[in-house]
């Protein structure tokens, strides 16, 4: 059937399925396939309505080779189908629907713009599925790192001389490294390509480094002979090294700078330190947890408290085991949220050291225990493990704890005993021990560490106490 193209919509797919291909559009055929230039469905009328004495046909699929139209009057009729491996058919699987335009002739060879129309394509599976979540408030929740991977890159001096003959120099480094093998900085590359371009010579080796009041020297002067030939090497000069191995992604970049230098790149910490470590689901559950501890900020202030709040987590369950906020008082110095937050956990557990009961706001989750537990006793870490032979984790293991301002170091050392896992806070404390004073999650000479992430809803969190 030959003639203009008129708009409609497009038939469902799943209909035009159930009709048969005709012999030369199967696959095994040697014939290719007719690629099918437009489909449409006009829009559906009475089988019994006649327009011009001849049935309107309700789909219509042109063959761009040979430009025959095949006419499909209504379900199970047969109608030529486009190969699957024809672009028309992916657009066909698509659910696309020819744009509603004026009557006109199209030229042969054009192409008409297929575009979904609104309400009439049935959505994909993965977007039926797909529920909105509220897009969170923006933070970003940085990691508090360690003093070695947050100072800049120590420099130190060091001997270094241009390579004047290249064939020389893999017998110059051999002999070289032999006499200064440099073990406390193995991160070091030996040769490096020369940073002049106008100079003569295209490499420089490192020979060894310098003490903090050396002077220039000669080759005969720092290299022993026979030891070391020194043929093929100019005249030594001095030139700044890095003194460790770079941690991080910034200090790799400072350090090669100066030196080209090997760099062991911790994914999590350079994802972390971009704000990518944690996903849209993560960030949505840390804000819900953080908004907790701030209300229960708000719970303190209503009663005339410092406003400081604290939540614990099981990250395994996402399960709220305590909410507390700071208690503290002339009489009860050491109840400030974090220390709130860790007994109610062990009253959790069945034990604890505080009464709460006249503070509403700080609740427990009972943990499930075996029976037996005597409340208030006390309970020890095993040397074997974490988990205590009730079955139940030594106080904190494995648990995160959100609070709105940086716990002090009181607070920090009792995470250390407490064996927390990880710790978000929203906003500094000037006297805090997670990374403005101190940073004692990080130190290597204690029995315990943990990941310490600040700025979770630090805008919030700063307006609870402005003073701090």
């Amino acid at each position: 059937m030959r003639g203009p193209l008129r708009s409609g919509v497009e038939a469902p797919y799943s209909q035009l399925l159930r009709s048969p291909l005709p012999p030369r559009a199967c696959l095994g055929s040697r014939r290719p396939a007719p690629c099918l230039r437009a489909a449409r469905l006009l829009a559906p009328r009475p089988t019994g309505v006649v327009r011009g004495g001849e049935r309107e046909p309700l789909l219509t699929l042109t063959d761009s080779v040979s430009g025959r139209g095949f006419s499909c009057l209504g379900p199970g009729h047969r109608a030529s189908l486009p190969h699957p491996a024809c672009p028309t058919f992916s657009n066909l699987r698509k659910g696309r629907v020819a744009r509603r335009t004026p009557r006109s002739r199209t030229p042969f060879g054009a192409v008409r713009r297929m575009d979904p129309a609104p309400g009439l394509v049935e959505p994909r599976a993965d977007e039926k599925t797909r529920s909105p979540e509220q897009e969170p408030v923006p933070w970003q929740a940085l990691p508090v790192l360690s003093e070695q991977q947050s100072k800049d890159v120590e420099l130190v001096l060091a001997y270094a001389a241009p390579i004047l003959d290249k064939r020389q120099t893999s017998r110059l480094l051999k002999e070289v490294s032999a006499v200064y093998p440099l073990p406390a900085q193995p991160h070091l590359k030996r040769v490096r390509p020369s940073r002049d371009a106008s100079c003569p010579h295209a490499l420089e080796m490192l020979l060894c480094l310098a003490g903090p009041a050396a002077g220039t020297g000669s080759l005969a002067e720092l290299l022993p002979q026979p030891a070391v030939d020194p043929r093929g090497l100019g005249q030594p000069f001095l030139v700044p090294v890095p003194a460790r191995p770079p941690l991080t992604r910034g200090q790799f970049e400072e350090a090669r700078a100066h030196w080209p230098t090997s760099f062991h790149e911790d994914r999590q910490v350079t994802r972390a330190l971009a704000g990518r470590l944690f996903s849209m689901q993560e960030r949505v559950a840390m804000q819900g947890h953080m908004e907790r501890a701030v209300w229960a900020a708000q719970q303190a202030a209503a009663r005339g408290l410092r406003a400081v709040g604290a939540v614990v987590v099981d990250p395994s369950s996402g399960r709220v085991l305590a909410t507390g906020h700071d208690c503290s008082s002339t009489a009860s110095p050491l109840l400030h949220a974090t220390m709130v937050c860790i007994d109610l956990v062990a009253q959790g557990q069945g034990r604890g050291a505080y009464d709460l009961g006249p503070y509403p706001a700080c609740s427990f989750a009972p943990a499930v225990a075996p029976q037996g537990i005597r409340v208030g006793s006390v309970r020890k870490l095993e040397e074997d493990g974490d988990v205590h032979v009730d079955g139940l984790p030594y106080v904190c293991t494995g648990y995160d704890l959100y609070v709105t301002h940086e716990p002090c170091a009181m607070c920090a050392m009792a995470l250390v005993h407490s064996r927390v896992q990880r710790v978000f806070y929203g906003a500094p404390s000037p006297d805090g021990a997670l990374g403005t004073r101190f940073r004692i999650h990080a130190r290597p000479d204690l029995n315990h560490r943990f990941q310490v992430f600040r700025g979770v809803l630090e805008a919030q969190c700063r307006r609870l106490d402005p003073g701090s």
